[in-house]
């Protein structure tokens, strides 16, 4: 299979997993897209989103001497984005409507994040 067929699968498991969550997007730290799931969502908009607030938290991990980025999470009155470091240079983020329980989505991104790493680790 092809990475970006994994990547696809990846995505649409976390999504059934939390049927309650937005979406997910996987995106460079230049704010392309990677991967989305669903079609519904803006993956353009998260990726850019989402590559700002990584390399804000890059900054902020770095500066304060907490080492690599690993997660960072932003929330609104509407819901969060969570964002997840996988491979270098390489986002994952997924969408949740406030009330979500983050905990649950933590643990399944978590993992979507490990095997999104796995996934890009064995193209190269």
């Amino acid at each position: 299979m092809s990475p970006q067929h994994d990547l696809d699968g990846i995505l649409q498991t976390l999504c059934r997993a939390l049927p309650e969550i937005d979406g997910a997007v996987v995106a460079s730290s230049e704010g392309l897209v990677v991967a989305s799931y669903p079609s519904s969502l803006e993956p353009t908009r998260v990726a850019v989103m989402a590559a700002m607030a990584h390399d804000l938290g890059r900054r902020v991990a770095d500066t304060l001497a907490q080492g690599a980025f690993h997660e960072a999470t932003v929330c609104g009155e509407r819901g969060c984005v969570a964002l997840y470091g996988t491979v270098d240079r390489v986002i994952l983020a997924v969408q949740a409507p406030a009330g979500t329980n983050l905990g649950l989505v933590n643990l399944e991104a978590r993992g979507a994040a490990h095997r999104i790493r796995k996934a890009l680790s064995q193209k190269s």
